[in-house]
């Protein structure tokens, strides 16, 4: 009888288990699908929210282009200015494409400053579709950030975050207008999420170096620089300025500005004041096992100085090319960006105590911090005249002018040698890093002026040597 019992009850038990788990599955999936559905509402929440605020910026560029050469044969280049005398200076239009986010009822607009930076007409369009003329309030090539202002009011504007309380992992909205209005009928900005993939990210783009930067993978394109980088509050915690590309592209690797430089920053951008950075004239590079060995450095880390501005407070210091910098008031120094920062973030007057090695010996000097000077374009030189060129190690060298200073973006003025005109792909030059525009004034610690004293130089060496450029120092084999 109790057998019968307990065999009549086993199905039921079954069933009535069977029921559990599935009703607690449902619970489950339905949690899951509730807190995926919350964070799909949180991003279109944050889009509501900045998306008003997020501008298209368009701006028109004029640039001057100095004489050039008529070509690179030096024997046909004179040829043609016998005929026709020097080539002649001409100017044209560029139109630029970015984003910006407005700060402040009226009409204030944080951008970058690569967006509208030698711009004479800038016009901004809001997501409303109304357009405006903008005037560039105050702008920061070291921050790459600039404030525009358009005349208007009541507009909707984005509240600053705090960068400070980013965490690697935490989500990212970036929110701008990539290619511009590229499409048709397009007025909400584009809004595309990741996460923050790093922080305090220092890098070198192009001739400019930017540090401090958070790094995502939230899809950032041309188009973009200027926009906000959000966080799931919807608060900016970033002004989106460089992408990494090999392709022109976006692939997956993104940078911005953190909106803690920004706040610093933005109230004097706003009256049109100049925000002041420190200086002390030195150029820095990262200290490699090759280097150290040709410098006989002990030490594999550091900031290793390639050039001192003439008349800086460095050179004031006693400071020389080829100093190894280790430490800042005690801190020690591994990296030049480290250094680069300390500096350029000090204030204008102090006196500080830089530790460096020099010949394997420490030694210690007092800089005091400057301000840093404004960079200006090199000036064209109209009687360009055909230079010598020769060729060594599968490069093509010449004499140093100021039209290819112009031509190349060269602003070091204090500094003489032989400039890099070609290099032979897949050379041993061209895998060492070596480009057109580069200058060469040194070889094995002889300076060199200019192409005759660099031949003269070149004879006497073989094997690896080590040369110092306008790009720092680097060690090239046979």
């Amino acid at each position: 009888m109790k057998k019968s019992v307990f065999k009549d009850i086993k199905p039921l038990a079954g069933l009535l288990l069977g029921l559990f788990l599935g009703c607690a599955a449902v619970f489950i999936w339905r949690g899951r699908a509730g807190g995926a559905e919350k964070l799909q509402l949180s991003f279109s929440d944050v889009a509501d929210k900045v998306g008003p605020s997020v501008v298209s910026i368009s701006s028109t560029q004029v640039f001057n282009l100095g004489y050039e050469r008529y070509h690179s044969d030096p024997v046909l280049d004179n040829f043609f200015r016998m005929l026709y005398g020097n080539p002649q200076e001409w100017e044209y239009k560029s139109k630029g494409l970015g984003s910006g986010v407005i700060i402040s009822p009226d009409g204030y607009i944080l951008t970058c400053n690569h967006v509208v930076d030698k711009a004479v007409e800038i016009e901004v369009t809001l997501p409303d579709g109304r357009r405006f003329q903008g005037i560039v309030k105050g702008k920061d090539i070291y921050s790459d950030l600039a404030v525009i202002k358009i005349d208007a009011d009541g507009l909707p504007y984005s509240k600053m975050g705090d960068s400070d309380r980013v965490r690697t992992g935490q989500w990212a909205i970036a929110i701008g207008n990539p290619f511009g209005f590229a499409f048709l009928n397009a007025r909400e900005p584009t809004v595309t999420v990741g996460v923050i993939s790093a922080l305090n990210r220092d890098i070198t783009a192009g001739n400019k170096y930017f540090g401090d930067l958070i790094q995502t993978d939230a899809a950032i394109n041309k188009g973009n620089s200027g926009g906000p980088l959000v966080n799931i509050k919807g608060e900016v915690i970033g002004i989106n300025t460089v992408i990494f590309s090999h392709s022109g592209g976006y692939e997956g690797i993104s940078f911005a500005v953190p909106i803690k430089r920004a706040k610093e920053i933005v109230p004097k951008l706003m009256k049109g004041e100049e925000v002041e950075y420190g200086w002390i004239g030195v150029w820095l590079q990262a200290v490699t096992p090759e280097i150290a060995s040709k410098l006989e450095h002990p030490l594999k880390e550091g900031a290793l100085i390639w050039h001192i501005d003439s008349g800086s407070p460095a050179e004031k210091a006693g400071l020389r090319r080829g100093d190894i910098v280790i430490s800042f008031d005690g801190e020690k120094i591994g990296l030049p960006q480290q250094l680069g920062d300390l500096i350029i973030f000090s204030k204008v007057g102090t006196a500080h105590k830089l530790g460096f090695l020099r010949l394997g010996k420490i030694a210690e000097a007092e800089v005091v911090i400057s301000k840093k000077p404004v960079t200006g374009a090199v000036k064209d030189d109209a009687s360009s005249e055909p230079l010598r060129t020769v060729f060594w190690r599968d490069m093509e060298l010449s004499d140093i002018s100021p039209a290819l200073k112009k031509r190349y973006n060269i602003d070091i003025t204090d500094i003489n040698g032989v400039l890099v005109l070609k290099v032979k792909p897949d050379s041993e030059a061209y895998a060492r890093g070596i480009f057109p525009g580069l200058i060469i004034d040194e070889i094995n610690g002889i300076e060199v002026k200019n192409l005759q004293d660099f031949m003269s130089s070149a004879k006497s060496v073989s094997g690896k040597i080590l040369l110092h450029t306008n790009q720092g120092y680097l060690v090239l084999g046979e």
